[in-house]
């Protein structure tokens, strides 16, 4: 329940090829993200030695743009995912029902 304790609640996604899958998380703030590509490739620069194998400005402000039907997906969700409620996910529940049995 981020978006009730922060102010500015954005999900990613990103093709892991060791998973070979797309995997999503969120990020979470009291203040919206707003650096463009070019800010975020600044900024890496002054903070990281040497070149960054995968990951620049237009690579983060890629993962951050869901399609439109993921997007009206995530607006109109309404369910808490838990460990003991949790859906569409392979095995989900497992560590939940075995530590309740």
């Amino acid at each position: 329940m981020l978006f009730l304790s922060c102010a500015d609640v954005v999900p990613y996604s990103a093709h892991i090829p060791s998973y070979a899958d797309i995997w999503g998380w969120v990020m979470a703030s009291d203040s919206p993200f707003v650096l463009n590509a070019e800010e975020l490739d600044l900024r890496m620069k002054q903070r990281i030695k040497g070149e960054n194998r995968y990951l620049d400005g237009k690579t983060f402000t890629s993962s951050s743009t869901l399609s439109k039907a993921v997007r009206k997906s995530l607006d109109n969700e309404t369910h808490v995912y838990t460990e003991g409620t949790a859906r569409f996910i392979y095995g989900h529940g497992t560590a939940y029902k075995h530590n309740h049995a």
